[in-house]
């Protein structure tokens, strides 16, 4: 499991976040919370429409649920609230993704549809240009990083041979 504070730190330096960053990243969610969930409203109609990506999605009341989960931790992300709890709930979605044999492509193509969503309400938001660089600056670091540790998580998986036919099946995809 990824030790919460010495590698999420080295991490969050390699990737320049500093108060600046989470002070423009904060101004953004603030700012796009409350349109978040017509975002995630088209990321689950989009996997629906998907046979391959909808085998994966649980009923009604399990959308709900990944909503809430979703939101909390977008909400998370952008409000800086790195913590071990933090690298814990990362991992535990992790896990979820690893047992229910979601390959890895489908998650990475999931960030990519988050980044395009978050650049593009960056965009409606935010008319200053510098700030707007800032916050797609900061979107795009924070992302990478989310991205990051749950890959990171994977490999450790699959380098101790857990789960190996779930992640084998993934990487091989």
């Amino acid at each position: 499991m990824l030790q919460p504070h010495q590698s999420l730190r080295q991490r969050l330096e390699l990737y320049k976040v500093d108060a600046d960053m989470m002070a423009a990243a904060s101004k953004f969610w603030y700012a796009a919370r409350p349109e978040f969930r017509v975002v995630l409203q088209r990321f689950y109609t989009h996997l629906s429409a998907n046979p391959e990506s909808a085998r994966y999605l649980p009923g009604e009341r399990g959308l709900e649920r990944l909503r809430a989960a979703q939101t909390a931790h977008w909400g998370e992300l952008f409000t800086g609230q790195f913590d071990a709890g933090f690298v814990s709930r990362v991992n535990n979605a992790a896990k979820a993704h690893i047992r229910i044999r979601l390959p890895n492509y489908h998650y990475m193509a999931a960030y990519a549809f988050f980044l395009k969503e978050l650049i593009l309400m960056a965009h409606r938001l935010f008319s200053d240009d510098d700030e707007r660089s800032e916050v797609i600056g900061a979107i795009t670091a924070l992302v990478m990083i989310d991205a990051d540790l749950t890959m990171s998580y994977y490999m450790q998986r699959l380098m101790r041979g857990d789960d190996a036919d779930a992640t084998n099946e993934a990487a091989s995809a």
